[in-house]
């Protein structure tokens, strides 16, 4: 009995150890788990940040833009703010384009104003001479450097300048004269090939004529071949049993000539 009863408790102490075995191998997967949730977690707590982000700077971007004007009611949606927003930042970059165009414009307006200025002192100090005192051959002469300067796109109207702007322009004019001859000759190639693909396929059009009024005779034909053999077909036909009649009635007994046994 003492040994019966060792037994059964050794039993006893290994069931009980079975469950903390088991929670011992599932605690990591219970960890790796909590793991992942807060991962997601975290993930879903940045995207509804970006997204809380990105309406806090479309609605600042509608209240300037309709200032004192009621903003139109728009369904708060991730798409709709995401496409608000696409278009505010497309705002912004060409609104920072046009005051870049504006303050290159304003620029160079003022350089213009500085080389206006620096030519008329040079007139009326340097020579002596105002815009008034000009000849109108003069003042044409002066409207036509601006206007070249303008045109040119130069920065000023001084020689080297304009020497630059008419190299520049020039080359310009060489690159699309290289590009129309290269085009002339690729059309003139391509005219060539036409040509070529029109005069075969005319070839091919008087072949096809031509073949096909030859099927046309050899149709005829045949169909009078076929007729002559159907017709010699018919009279071999023909032939065969006449001469099948023929010997049937040379190889006959004629009646006179059977003998009656009495």
């Amino acid at each position: 009995m003492g040994r019966k009863g060792a037994k059964n408790q050794t039993l006893k102490d290994e069931r009980e150890d079975i469950p903390q075995a088991y929670n011992s191998h599932q605690a990591p997967r219970r960890a790796g788990k909590a793991g992942v949730e807060a991962g997601g977690s975290r993930w879903r707590m940045m995207a509804e940040a970006d997204s809380m982000e990105k309406l806090r700077q479309v609605t600042s971007w509608l209240k300037e833009v309709f200032v004192n004007r009621p903003v139109p009611y728009y369904e708060v949606t991730p798409q709709t703010v995401d496409i608000l927003y696409n278009l505010k930042e497309y705002s912004e970059t060409r609104e920072r384009h046009l005051a870049f165009l504006v303050e290159d414009t304003e620029k160079r307006a003022a350089e213009y104003e500085a080389q206006a200025k620096y030519l008329e002192d040079l007139l009326t100090k340097g020579l002596g001479l105002s815009l008034s005192s000009l000849s109108s051959k003069g003042t044409a002469y002066l409207n036509t450097l601006v206007n070249s300067a303008i045109t040119l796109g130069t920065k000023d109207t001084c020689l080297a300048s304009f020497y630059c702007a008419i190299n520049d322009m020039s080359s310009e004019l060489y690159a699309t004269e290289l590009e129309n001859k290269e085009l002339a000759l690729e059309f003139a190639s391509m005219s060539k090939k036409l040509t070529a693909a029109l005069a075969k396929e005319n070839q091919l059009e008087e072949y096809l004529n031509k073949t096909q009024k030859y099927l046309e005779v050899e149709r005829v034909k045949v169909e009078s071949r076929s007729r002559n053999l159907k017709f010699l077909r018919d009279k071999s036909e023909d032939f065969k049993i006449r001469i099948k009649a023929a010997e049937m009635g040379r190889f006959s007994v004629p009646a006179s000539y059977v003998v009656i046994s009495m």
